[in-house]
């Protein structure tokens, strides 16, 4: 990657690619390269789409100029191609005409800006190049920021939660051997001392989940999961919490089986987070859990609709509430203790099954967290990413 530092002061060489299939187009450029001041260019050209990524992948450029039309291909399907290896590369695109829409579509894909021909000049070209590379390298920095600071997190959760695990396990076994000879107050110290050891636990395996999903080491096992099996057993679990707080906890499921390809104990823990997560912030009433099998295009998908008549959210809150350490101030009587990670990590959970999560919510009448993921045939373990 060129150095940006100080630029106006030491003369850098940027090693472009132009990704163009009109030989005038690529002069022209290359014309207007020359009349930079202060700045030297050493540019390689490609005619296609395919020789374009082929130099890409074996070579290392500062920027790539891009396209929108290379013969029969599109920009579109190049930067496709760029996201699945992965290229570390900015990449501008050459249009022959403003189309904010396309322009919205592209950036989705990865562009890092636009460049129309026909307003093509030496002051432009520069700005683009210079602001694409200084942009891609502040994010490259952050990602190594993000990636040291998940590994830092991953090692302090190690070294936290094998005491602990310890600790839980001698105070579980004092309290199971010793519970005939304990007084109800010490049995009472005792449970509260798992309690908060499990619950410390917890918030620690989050850190551990999050810093996996940052640093891309998060492995998904490819499995057949019987989803309503699955809610099933999340309504089990949780329905002495639910009944703690008066609060009644449904089910309402197609009695066919529906499967879906995912880590079965992945899609527990969406489901887990999702229900203990409106039984927290629901004072009265009722949590309910809705699944149903829908059409889309050319497939079938289980959307997932968890229900609750909690405090509800403002507008302000929703477009917060997948913001990782995020924590909303609850109204109700009631500790609820959080770190902000559940939710995020939930929706990144989804994200790796191919799915989505959505959120539609009510302030002071209740939220609903709706997730949709690919159906599948019982014996179809295709569909499963690996991180």
């Amino acid at each position: 990657m060129a150095n940006i530092t100080n630029r106006d002061c030491h003369p850098s060489v940027y090693k472009l690619l132009i990704v163009d299939d009109d030989h005038d187009d690529i002069l022209i450029i290359k014309r207007h390269l020359d009349r930079i001041q202060h700045t030297s260019y050493q540019v390689q050209s490609a005619g296609t789409v395919e020789r374009g990524l082929a130099l890409i992948l074996e070579d290392q450029f500062d920027a790539c100029l891009l396209d929108y039309c290379i013969g029969c291909q599109t920009a579109a399907e190049f930067l496709a191609a760029a996201r699945h290896f992965a290229v570390t590369c900015p990449i501008i695109i050459l249009t022959g005409t403003g189309n904010e829409s396309l322009d919205h579509e592209l950036m989705a894909l990865g562009a890092s800006d636009f460049l129309e021909k026909k307003l093509l000049s030496p002051v432009f070209l520069e700005r683009s190049i210079r602001y694409s590379v200084h942009t891609y390298q502040q994010i490259e920095e952050q990602q190594l920021i993000n990636k040291q600071k998940s590994a830092y997190i991953a090692n302090m959760s190690h070294e936290l939660r094998t005491p602990l695990n310890a600790i839980l396990g001698f105070t579980q076994r004092a309290r199971q051997k010793l519970e005939p000879k304990l007084t109800l107050q010490e049995v009472e110290w005792l449970d509260i001392a798992i309690d908060n050891s499990q619950h410390l636990l917890a918030l620690i395996n989050q850190l551990v989940d999050l810093s996996r999903i940052e640093a891309g080491k998060l492995c998904l096992k490819a499995e057949t999961v019987a989803i309503v099996d699955t809610l099933r057993a999340v309504v089990q679990h949780h329905h002495a919490q639910a009944d703690q707080y008066n609060l009644s906890l449904n089910l309402n499921c197609p009695d066919e089986p529906i499967f879906i390809t995912g880590d079965v104990t992945r899609i527990r823990q969406i489901f887990d987070n999702l229900v203990s997560n409106a039984i927290k912030y629901t004072e009265k009433g009722s949590i309910t859990i809705n699944a149903t099998v829908k059409p889309v295009a050319q497939r079938k998908i289980v959307e997932v609709q968890v229900c609750d008549t909690g405090i509800g959210m403002t507008l302000e809150q929703v477009a917060q509430i997948f913001d990782r350490f995020n924590h909303i101030a609850p109204t109700i009587n009631r500790k609820v203790d959080s770190m902000g990670l559940g939710l995020p990590i939930t929706k990144e959970l989804v994200d790796l099954h191919h799915g989505t999560l959505q959120v539609t919510s009510v302030f002071g009448q209740g939220s609903t967290f709706i997730v949709s993921l690919p159906c599948v045939n019982k014996f179809d373990t295709s569909s499963a990413r690996n991180t």
